[in-house]
């Protein structure tokens, strides 16, 4: 898990942060946005996931990491699976490449 590896502080929930209603409809943000929600939030980085419909059997995952520092877009992780069992481990193998781009930053 990433909070055994990175500082992780949650915030109260009257401090939090609401996401933009179109964030995880769209799967991404303008970096504009992803600045803003630093900021309020306080954070370094703001790690964000989606996913979306690939026709009739497949579903693909997305996650971006932004860097408040360079006020841009890190990396993005892009992975399309069948709809069966492996949909679950695209999700920690999606964790999994975060982790290591986040120990080199």
């Amino acid at each position: 898990s990433m909070k055994s590896i990175f500082e992780y502080k949650d915030s109260p929930e009257k401090e939090r942060v609401r996401l933009p209603s179109n964030l995880s409809s769209t799967g991404a943000a303008s970096p504009e946005t992803y600045q803003k929600l630093c900021e309020s939030a306080g954070a370094d980085f703001i790690i964000h996931g989606s996913y979306t419909k690939q026709g009739e059997d497949a579903i693909r995952f997305k996650a971006i990491i932004y860097n408040r520092e360079r006020k841009s877009i890190a990396r993005e992780i892009e992975k399309s699976r069948p709809i069966d069992s492996t949909i679950f481990s695209a999700t920690d193998e999606i964790s999994s490449e975060i982790v290591k781009i986040m120990k080199k930053m």
